[in-house]
């Protein structure tokens, strides 16, 4: 691409960077908790490659979320317990029919297709349903190519279970970031995280580093 476009992606995915070590994200807590370790406590400069997969999702959110009444809603859920934790979130839309609405661009369906919505992505609806009193969701999909619109329903219970499982979650970063110590990483193969594009990129960019530490414990132990 024309270097100008290159500089105009950088500059439109310049993240702003969370200093608080009690107020986490829901999608810190969702996704690979050693990874949201990295983030705040080793930043790394994205790559080009990654600030694209911000960038797509960033163009479709502005474009299409503001044609929704209610769009780009901030939610909080304070954790009542010992700990002085806030989880934060922030879903894109009210659908036409009163559904909390999330908007997911991929590089492809293919997967989604065959396997169907990813789960952190359903929690994570199911987390914004829950400090929303709503009980139905929903998950479009988007590629460059096409689009899929998954439809969930929950029950209050189900919405309990998964707010609870992200609060322990966000209790075991909180306790990571405050005394310095990275969360244990997953096990080999267990998120797509891990794992490699088809053209041989990682999806995380702290693939090198978190591979290096896992070998470093292994070999202590």
């Amino acid at each position: 691409m024309p270097n100008v476009i290159k500089r105009h992606i950088e500059t439109e995915t310049e993240r702003e960077r969370a200093l608080e070590d009690n107020r986490l994200s829901v999608t810190e807590c969702l996704g690979c908790l050693r990874k949201a370790w990295y983030r705040r406590k080793q930043p790394l400069p994205l790559s080009l490659t990654t600030r694209w997969w911000f960038y797509r999702g960033n163009l479709l959110d502005g474009l299409w979320t503001p044609l929704f009444g209610r769009n780009q809603v901030r939610l909080t859920l304070p954790l009542k317990e010992e700990e002085p934790i806030v989880i934060t979130g922030r879903f894109d839309f009210e659908d036409e029919d009163g559904a909390i609405a999330d908007l997911k661009t991929v590089d492809n369906l293919y997967w989604i297709q065959k396997e169907g919505a990813r789960e952190e992505n359903i929690k994570q609806v199911k987390f914004y349903c829950f400090c929303d009193a709503k009980t139905k969701g929903r998950l479009y999909y988007v590629s460059l190519k096409d689009a899929i619109r998954i439809d969930l329903e929950f029950d209050r219970d189900d919405l309990l279970a998964t707010v609870s499982e992200i609060e322990e979650r966000a209790k075991i970063l909180y306790r990571a970031l405050k005394n310095n110590v990275p969360p244990d990483p997953l096990p080999e193969g267990e998120s797509w995280e891990c794992g490699l594009t088809a053209d041989g990129i990682p999806y995380c960019e702290y693939n090198a580093v978190c591979r290096k530490s896992r070998a470093r414990k292994e070999e202590e132990q």
